[in-house]
């Protein structure tokens, strides 16, 4: 995932544990807070659990809102 800036407060948004976004502070140097995305993930038919990955992030022209892309395993390409 690229790295992104929230532009209500310059905060650097990135993929971080399974399913959730971190922001940090590129000023200070230091891990602001995370924010869960994808929550109670679902067992799958046989019987594993799932990690979720955030694959995109944006957010709207003021910060107002945020718009995410997750995908429930790791997506894979395949080039012949």
């Amino acid at each position: 995932m690229p790295i992104v800036i929230d532009p209500r407060n310059d905060l650097v948004v990135t993929s971080f544990k399974h399913g959730s976004l971190q922001r940090y502070d590129p000023v200070r140097d230091r891990h602001v807070d995370e924010m869960e995305i994808v929550a109670n993930p679902q067992i799958d038919e046989r019987g594993h659990l799932p990690f979720a990955a955030v694959k995109h992030v944006a957010f709207g022209p003021k910060g107002s809102f945020m718009v995410t892309v997750h995908s429930p395993r790791p997506l894979f390409v395949a080039c012949v």
